[in-house]
C-alpha cells in the first residue's frame, strides 16, 4: 500500500511541475518526440542515408553547429512536414508486409503477391524520396561550415557504433 501511495505521489508531482522528458526543453522544441523508431523500416535504403534531422535534433543548441534562429525555425518546419509526409506511410506499409507474408504462407498465386509486392516496392520507394528531399532541404539551410560539422558528427555516431557492436 505504501509503494501505491508513493507511486502515486511521484506521479502527481511530475505532472504538477510540469516535467516533461529531458530533451523535450522550451529551449528546444525540435526534441519532441517525433519520429517512432520503426519508421525507419520504411525506407527501401535502410542503412547508409543519415537521418540528419535526428542528428541535428540531438545537437540543436551546440555551439559548434552554431544555428540561427531562423535555420532552427526552418529545420523545425522541414523535420514536421517530412514527418507529416511518412507517418501515413508506415500502417500501410506494415498492412502490405503483413498481407504479403501471411499470401506467401498460404501459397497464394504469384501475380497476387507480385502485385502486393508492387505497391508495396511504391510506398517504400515515396518514403526514401521523401527522406532525400529532406537530406536536400536540410543542406541548403545549413552553411558549408554547418554541413561539414554535420558530416563530423554523423561520422563520429557510426563510430561510436561500429564499436559498441565489437
Amino acid at each position: 500500500m505504501k509503494y501505491i501511495v508513493t507511486m502515486m505521489t511521484l506521479l502527481l508531482f511530475a505532472f504538477s511541475t510540469g516535467y516533461a522528458a529531458p530533451h523535450a526543453t522550451p529551449q528546444n522544441p525540435h526534441h519532441k518526440k517525433m519520429k517512432p523508431k520503426k519508421l525507419k523500416k520504411i525506407f527501401l535504403i535502410q542503412k547508409g542515408l543519415p537521418h540528419y534531422s535526428k542528428i541535428i535534433k540531438k545537437h540543436w543548441n551546440d555551439p559548434r553547429l552554431n544555428l540561427t534562429q531562423n535555420q532552427k525555425k526552418e529545420l523545425l518546419a522541414l523535420r514536421q512536414e517530412t514527418m507529416g509526409k511518412l507517418k501515413p506511410l508506415y500502417p500501410k506499409i506494415k498492412k502490405l508486409q503483413k498481407k504479403i507474408i501471411k499470401l506467401g504462407r498460404k501459397g497464394a498465386s504469384l501475380e497476387e503477391t507480385t502485385k502486393l509486392t508492387d505497391e508495396l516496392a511504391r510506398l517504400k520507394a515515396e518514403a526514401t524520396k521523401i527522406h532525400l528531399t529532406c537530406i536536400a532541404k536540410t543542406r541548403k539551410i545549413l552553411t558549408p561550415k554547418q554541413w561539414q560539422t554535420l558530416q563530423l558528427k554523423n561520422k563520429k555516431k557510426k563510430h561510436k557504433k561500429k564499436h559498441k557492436k565489437k
